[in-house]
């Protein structure tokens, strides 16, 4: 018998690789009630960054239940982008004791932003050789604008105001600590400080690094109810903050902790690591 070699068909794409013309077309996703994008993505084996793109949405956290999105390599024909468009977006190569708030600076974007585009979970999980897309005009998340208070609007803002910050957050007292998380399903430490902050009346920057670049600087003898305390603690710069309650003691979502608790400013672990306070 004469065997007849099979020439396999080879598809050769830019940054962003999608489905075969000759796939079949596919259901779309329909968002149930608790999924995050995040979620949706593991499920279906595809990058944050990717389910992002192909759906253009402005804001990853604002799922809905009922809402249809388009799973990457699940396209008809008529859906699939021609492959031969070049993506924008610049990678990076993650080099010995980087960080991703260092890379973020280096670009010029969100922490956040770096972290939903590449799927990353744990931002202190980096490794050595690892590539991240940085995100470029086709796939960045357009986030809401944000009010930073002024150093105009700080001197005092009162002892109703300090009440009212403690009493809000000690009602999200033993919330577990989620990465990435703003409510009280689940805090990560700038998130807590956000939504307490918020409810006050304040709204802050997102994260831990530009909350310490955005607000006044406060020496620790002077430290005074609602101001925020920074500690340097997985990586380099500010990893780690929570809310001053008085007392010498401020509220926190810890990782360690694996909820939101309060813990003295002379604890062991914090002692040492202390960064500096700011004001809002």
């Amino acid at each position: 018998m004469r065997r007849v070699p099979i020439t396999a068909g080879i598809v050769i794409t830019t940054a962003l690789v999608l489905a075969p013309l000759t796939q079949a077309a596919a259901q779309p996703h329909v968002v149930k009630r608790g999924e995050t994008l995040s979620s949706i993505a593991r499920s279906h084996r595809v990058s944050l960054g990717s389910l992002t793109a192909a759906n253009s949405l402005r804001n990853p956290h604002a799922l809905r239940p009922g809402q249809r999105l388009a799973i990457p390599g699940s396209q008809t024909p008529r859906q699939a982008v021609d492959s031969r468009t070049p993506s924008r977006a610049t990678t990076h190569v993650v080099k010995p004791r980087e960080t991703l708030w260092k890379i973020a600076s280096r670009y010029r974007v969100s922490m956040r932003e770096l972290a939903a585009v590449n799927g990353i979970n744990n931002p202190d999980a980096l490794q050595r050789g690892q590539r991240l897309v940085i995100p470029g005009p086709e796939t960045r998340t357009v986030l809401p604008p944000l009010r930073v208070v002024g150093a105009s609007a700080i001197p005092s803002r009162g002892q109703k105001w300090a009440s009212a910050v403690v009493a809000s957050a000690m009602r999200h007292m033993g919330v577990r600590y989620r990465w990435g998380g703003m409510s009280p399903r689940g805090f990560d430490c700038s998130g807590l400080i956000g939504y307490v902050m918020r409810s006050v009346g304040v709204r802050l920057p997102r994260t831990a690094a530009e909350l310490y670049v955005s607000g006044r600087p406060v020496s620790t003898s002077e430290l005074r109810v609602g101001d925020i305390v920074f500690f340097e603690t997985t990586r380099p710069g500010p990893s780690h903050a929570g809310i001053y309650i008085g007392n010498d003691q401020f509220i926190h979502a810890s990782s360690g902790f694996g909820r939101v608790t309060v813990t003295s400013m002379d604890y062991p672990y914090y002692k040492p690591r202390y960064l500096g306070a700011r004001r809002f």
